[in-house]
């Protein structure tokens, strides 16, 4: 049963304005006194305040389809899943390239890039990611939070593969510290090596960019994926070990940050050889008064370049079977999708669009990131 739609809505809100009618003009009417009258009072109160609750629950629902059913309101995100994957990628070479690492790189702590944020972590207890600032085209300077991994400073000599995740809309970089522990129990079982977490604040000061570039035409207007291209990803190959091919790189995101984590690996697969997205989306959509893009623009149309421009990329991709939010443009970007590359659909019974649904699932991915490469445990160093 669909409960994300007007009808909803109105239902409730019918019911609560029946409830404060009744409360304050018949309630107060009953005669003689007695705790039955204040018995009835307060339950007539206390409904009238459960259905206001139930209204706007029901409305931000309807704008943000958390619950698109009534079965996924109980659906266990622990649920079997099935997976369809469309697409072939061959596989990257097998051995590493020879990374020449500079001292900045292999003594961090002595790298005046990032002396500050260890200068900044050390005086709130020793413990966290690394906060640093890295300046976009504009001049703004993007809050990044980076997770090192736990022998990054006492391995100079190693290098570490990098996920680039990204929070959905609205959120901050900080969100991630709820994937960190997920992270950790997967090094540590063994499902995937030691790995660099890099999560930019790229919906900073509240600004919905999609990661995109805006019109140029259009004053202000963001520069998130030239930031990402040009300044993010530049910056972590100058200052710290990491891969310098696109197969030691992967992106993360839920819901717009998912549509990032798709964006990024399709349209620069020469940075970004992998992308997990959690319900993300394959066009920008854009909040009301940010709209960065004419609604008829196709560079952003990830099915579109899936099937022209076959980038070289694998793709993961998590939903529940009732999220409506996505169905149309993922049936769109499965179809056509040929060597090299590759999108495995991952997908269980319902839960809707939400948090609580994916972060239960987030060993999945990281199980799949696992078996390539770069991210396999013990990595490739």
């Amino acid at each position: 049963m669909n409960i994300s739609n007007w009808g909803t809505v109105l239902l409730f809100g019918v019911f609560t304005v029946f409830c404060y009618g009744v409360v304050i003009g018949v309630l107060p009417r009953m005669r003689g006194p007695g705790a039955r009258k204040y018995a009835v009072q307060a339950v007539g109160m206390f409904l009238a305040a459960l259905l206001t609750l139930l209204t706007v629950g029901a409305y931000l629902n309807l704008q943000n389809r958390w619950y698109p059913t009534l079965e996924s309101i109980f659906a266990d995100p622990h649920a079997s899943a099935s997976t369809s994957t469309y697409g072939f990628f061959p596989g990257n070479p097998s051995n590493a390239p020879t990374i020449e690492l500079s001292s900045e790189q292999k003594d961090a702590y002595t790298n005046p890039a990032l002396r500050a944020a260890f200068e900044e972590r050390r005086a709130s207890g020793g413990n966290g990611p690394l906060q640093l600032y890295i300046p976009d085209s504009a001049g703004r300077s993007i809050r990044t939070l980076v997770w090192l991994p736990a022998s990054y400073l006492d391995s100079p000599e190693r290098v570490y593969p990098v996920v680039l995740a990204f929070p959905g809309y609205p959120g901050m970089p900080d969100v991630y510290e709820n994937f960190v522990p997920a992270l950790d129990r997967a090094v540590a079982n063994g499902t995937v090596g030691e790995t660099i977490l890099v999560v930019p604040d790229v919906f900073y000061a509240g600004v919905d960019t999609e990661c995109v570039d805006g019109d140029p035409n259009t004053s202000p207007t963001p520069h998130t994926e030239s930031f990402l291209t040009d300044s993010l990803i530049p910056f972590m190959k100058r200052n710290l070990r990491v891969p310098t091919t696109a197969d030691g790189w992967a992106t993360w995101g839920y819901s717009a940050g998912g549509y990032c984590a798709l964006m990024l690996p399709v349209r620069h697969p020469d940075l970004v050889g992998a992308g997990v997205s959690f319900a993300g989306y394959f066009k920008p959509r854009y909040e009301p008064g940010q709209q960065w893009r004419s609604e008829d623009d196709s560079e952003y149309d990830l099915a579109r370049i899936l099937r022209e421009k076959r980038p070289a990329v694998r793709l993961w991709y998590f939903t529940a079977a009732d999220d409506t939010t996505v169905t149309a443009e993922l049936a769109d970007a499965t179809r056509g999708i040929s060597q090299p590359s590759m999108l495995s659909v991952v997908t269980i019974p319902a839960g809707g669009h939400r948090f609580d649904v994916w972060h239960p699932n987030d060993w999945r991915a990281l199980a799949w990131l696992g078996k390539y490469q770069w991210f396999k445990p013990g990595g490739m160093r």
